[in-house]
């Protein structure tokens, strides 16, 4: 994977982890609702994992988070 990937993907996660934690909800309670466990959730916040794409965007879903996609690939 190059660098720029792993970059872009470090900035969604953390910004993933910041939203959970902007609207108080803890690891317990988005891990049920994306059908993981806390420990999976500590996982991927911790860079230990990586999710699927289809699991990312079912944790941008659940935290409100606006994905787009431009031509040069960069996650805004």
């Amino acid at each position: 994977m190059s660098d720029a990937a792993i970059e872009m993907a470090t900035k969604f996660r953390d910004l993933l982890k910041a939203e959970r934690i902007r609207r108080r909800i803890s690891q317990v309670n988005l891990a049920k609702r994306v059908n993981r466990s806390r420990k999976w959730l500590s996982d991927f916040e911790r860079g230990v994992i990586d999710p699927s794409f289809v699991t990312l965007i079912g944790l941008a879903l659940e935290l409100d988070v606006k994905i787009e996609f431009s031509a040069s690939d960069e996650i805004q």
